[in-house]
Parts: structure tokens; C-alpha cells; sequence
């Protein structure tokens, strides 16, 4: 027998209505709203209904993997609604809708259900588009959908019938971009600490062409798992938002060429990371997943950065790979030259994803091809169509960074700072063979600077950082 999906929020459960919901789905489909703003299915009793979850419901779930889903609260199991994503005869693509008995009302559920199944419709299902339809007089209804993000598009009929509708729409990217939009007001974010140098000195082994990225499958993807587990924990206690990203640093398509390993890697790695972020029910929501990817060569040696026109070519595959897999935000870190962050920015660009640049700096302050920030900002902000929601410094000690160089506008595009524990210069870390880390305390009160001070949002590590960095910065925020 297939199994399909089942969703849950904080306090609810969505799965796929059955033929055993008859007695409900009866009750349902002939309450006074239904018959109101939905209209008259013609379902007069059980035996009625039971027929038409076989013969209305079941074709879809069967054909696209999803449909109609019955909303029941966790505490008692009480059927409380539908929420579903339906391919509706006589309307072009899908959409959401949405009912609920007249007890359960006005109580948050259909926002609840309708948000979490938007957000399966854009990760779990990769869907596009969801459209919703609703008579001119549902007013209820309108302002749950305006709620969600969607956006009137003016009037639809639906074929066959002359009844004026309300359509709304709400895409992907719109999807995403409202969300970064709703994080960055918060005015402190958690990011996630080191990754691959942790996976260095464990038991697990790095790939020597892809790093962490192969990671995902088989017996390493669990104790992998275990490390992104225990930052969005720490994030989840503290109810504050949290930026995770994909283990695909290194996966861009000449190194999965010459890996030989499954040109699906990046989504493959998103589908890994919105597996780990699903198991925090109720906290989801506050978990945005970046997909990650870095420069070409050695991040430490700027002479080695591409040209932009050499970047934008290069790297185009993996960003698309990355965008279309339906990550919240694309973040290349570690771009060690103006000139291969401005060929990003401008692939990215196109994509209609929110992104990041993310720069590594020396302790002057600088990238480390010597462009000041205020001169990297400036020329990418200026010279791409679409700028990026702002920047990042990736792999450098707090104590590094230089505001004092920064005028207010390029201060202010900086928005996340993922720092390293150590204050050695970075060809000094790059040779080492023991992890060195700086005095937590200071480094945990430089980083809570930036952001009290200079207003960067999203604080996180970056080498030689773990559990108690991240922690430190909640306790002590």
C-alpha cells in the first residue's frame, strides 16, 4: 500500500483524508459556509461521502502525491478541518483551500494547517505556483490568504461557470523572499557553527573532492545530522531564528564531475537539510536554509579567484542546481576576490532567489585580495541588477573586522558575520595540525558587539567553533 506524507505543526496534524473520514467529511460538506462559499457537492449522506473521497479525493493523492488533507488537533484527535492543494477541474495549475467545522473556527487552525501546507507545497512538492480561489463575498477567507503572502490577482471564472472569483498566487520565490524579508527584521539570528572542521577531527572522513557533501547518504548521514541537530536545538530553547546551511560548499559541477557522484548532490543536500529542519515541529518556520556553495579554488589565495565573466560561467550550475532545489537564500562564503563575488552576484541574480556574499577578510579588515568593503559593496550593489539582501564575513576572527573603515551605508549591508574561533591569520590555520581556538568569552563578547553596535543581524562560527560558541551567544545576548 503507498504511504503518503503527513505534515504537522505545533499543535496539529495534517494526513491525507481516507474513506474511514466519511462520517466527517458528510458532516463537512454540508455546513452552512461550505454550501455558502464553496457550494453543494450533492454528498446527502456517510455512503455519499465515503464515494466521494474514493472518487474526488483519492485519484488526485494517487496521481500527484498529494490533496486533500484532514486537520485534526494533536491533544484529542479532533477533526477540526480540510486543508488541501488541489488540481481543480476548470482552473489552470493548483490550489490551496481550506475548511474547518464552525467550533474550530477563528482559533488560528486554518492559518496553521494553510501555512504549514504551503510550506510542503514549495519544499516537499517543489511546486512553482500555488493559486487560491475565493468567492467576492468571503472576506475570511481573503484576509487568511493575504495573510499567508498571497497576492490578489484580480478577477477569475472558473470554467463552466459564471461566478465572478478572487484569484490569488503566491510563487516560489515569492515564497522564499518573504521569509528572508520576515527574518531580517529580527534583530538578532542564530547561524549554525563549524561543520566540516568538526567532521575533520571526528570519526567521519571529509571526501577529498567534495568534503561534506557526500556525507548525506548512507551510514554518515545521521551522525552528520547530529551536528546541524545540535545548533538549531540550541536555537529552538532559545526561540530564536536560525540559519542553517547546505552541506555543498565544494559541490559546484566540475568537482561532482570529477567526484563521479550524483549530479542531484545539491538538491539532494536540501532535501537533506528540510528533512533535519521538519524534525523541529512548530519551530520550522524559524529555520531558513541557505544554499551554500564557495569559490572555485583555494579561498585562502585571492590570485586564484576567476575573473567575473570566468565566475558567472562557472558557477552557474551549481546556483541553479541550489535555487531550483528550494533553499530560503543562496550564500556563497569564503570569496576571497571582488572579482569572482561580483560574477556571483550577478548569476544569482538571476536566479529570483534571495542571496548573500559572503567575503573572507585579513585582520586589516579587507578581502583578501586588499578591496576594502566599502569598495565591494559599492561596486556589486551598483553593477548587478537585483543586489544581494546584504553581506557576509565567513572565516575570519570577529576581532578582524575593521567598522571604523566603513561608511554607514556599506556597514549597514552587512547583515551576518560567521567567525572563526581563532584569531591566527588564515595560512597559519590552513597548516596547523591541532584545532586552535581563542577564549570563548572574548570571542562570544566581540561577536555580541557587531551586532548591538553595528547591527549584524545573523551571528554564527565558522573553524574551531561548536556547540558552546552558538550557545554563548544566546546565553549572553
Amino acid at each position: 500500500m503507498t504511504s503518503y506524507k503527513t505534515f504537522e505543526t505545533e499543535r496539529l496534524i495534517l494526513r491525507p483524508c481516507v474513506e474511514q473520514d466519511a462520517k466527517f467529511i458528510y458532516r463537512l460538506l454540508n455546513t452552512p459556509k461550505w454550501l455558502e462559499f464553496i457550494g453543494n457537492r450533492n454528498v446527502n449522506s456517510e455512503k455519499e461521502a465515503a464515494k466521494y473521497i474514493l472518487e474526488k479525493m483519492y485519484p488526485q493523492l494517487q496521481n500527484l502525491g498529494f490533496g486533500n488533507y484532514v486537520v485534526q488537533r494533536k491533544s484529542d484527535n479532533s477533526k477540526l478541518g480540510t486543508c488541501g492543494i488541489f488540481d481543480r477541474e476548470g482552473m489552470e495549475g493548483l490550489d490551496i483551500g481550506f475548511a474547518f467545522l464552525p467550533e474550530y473556527e477563528k482559533k488560528g487552525y486554518a492559518y496553521e494547517a494553510a501555512r504549514r501546507l504551503l510550506q510542503a507545497a514549495f519544499e516537499d512538492f517543489n511546486l512553482k505556483t500555488v493559486k487560491a480561489i475565493t468567492t467576492q463575498n468571503n472576506g475570511y477567507s481573503q484576509k487568511l490568504l493575504e495573510k499567508l503572502g498571497m497576492q490578489n490577482m484580480g478577477s477569475a471564472f472558473l470554467d463552466g461557470d459564471p461566478e465572478e472569483l478572487y484569484l490569488y498566487e503566491l510563487n516560489q520565490k515569492q515564497y522564499h523572499q518573504q521569509g528572508m524579508q520576515a527574518l531580517l527584521l529580527n534583530e538578532f539570528v542564530l547561524a549554525e557553527g563549524a561543520i566540516n572542521e568538526r567532521i575533520r577531527r571526528s570519526s567521519l572522513s571529509l571526501h577529498p573532492i567534495l568534503a561534506n557533501a557526500p556525507l548525506i547518504y548512507g551510514e554518515t548521514k545521521e551522525p552528520m545530522s547530529e551536528i546541524y541537530r545540535g545548533y538549531i536545538n540550541i536555537a529552538q530553547k532559545a526561540k530564536t531564528p536560525i540559519c542553517v546551511y547546505t552541506p555543498s560548499w565544494r559541490a559546484n559541477a566540475e568537482r561532482v564531475k570529477q567526484a563521479k557522484v550524483l549530479e542531484s548532490i545539491n538538491r539532494d543536500a536540501c532535501k537533506f537539510m528540510q528533512n533535519i529542519k521538519n524534525e523541529f515541529i512548530g519551530f520550522e518556520h524559524q529555520v531558513k536554509i541557505g544554499g551554500l556553495f564557495g569559490p572555485k579554488n583555494d579561498c585562502y589565495k585571492p590570485e586564484e579567484a576567476l575573473s567575473a565573466e570566468e565566475a558567472e560561467q562557472f558557477h552557474a550550475w551549481q546556483i541553479n542546481e541550489l535555487a531550483q532545489s528550494g533553499v530560503d537564500f543562496l550564500v556563497p562564503e569564503t570569496v576571497p576576490a571582488l572579482s569572482e563575488a561580483l560574477g556571483i552576484a550577478r548569476c544569482a541574480a538571476k536566479t529570483g532567489t534571495p542571496y548573500m556574499i559572503g567575503f573572507v577578510i585579513n585582520r586589516n579588515g579587507k578581502i583578501l585580495d586588499g578591496t576594502t568593503l566599502n569598495k565591494a559593496i559599492e561596486s556589486i550593489d551598483w553593477q548587478v541588477e537585483v543586489p544581494p539582501i546584504g553581506y557576509a564575513i565567513n572565516c575570519a576572527h570577529p576581532s578582524f573586522f575593521n567598522p571604523e573603515q566603513l561608511d554607514s551605508e556599506s556597514l549597514s549591508r552587512i547583515i551576518a558575520y560567521n567567525a572563526n574561533a581563532s584569531s591566527l591569520d588564515h595560512c597559519d590555520l590552513d597548516n596547523a595540525d591541532c584545532l586552535h581556538t581563542d577564549n570563548l568569552e572574548e570571542w562570544g563578547e566581540i561577536m555580541l558587539t557587531l551586532n548591538k553596535k553595528y547591527g549584524i543581524n545573523i551571528l554564527g562560527g565558522c573553524c574551531g567553533t561548536n556547540d558552546a560558541h552558538i550557545q554563548y551567544l544566546i546565553d549572553n545576548y
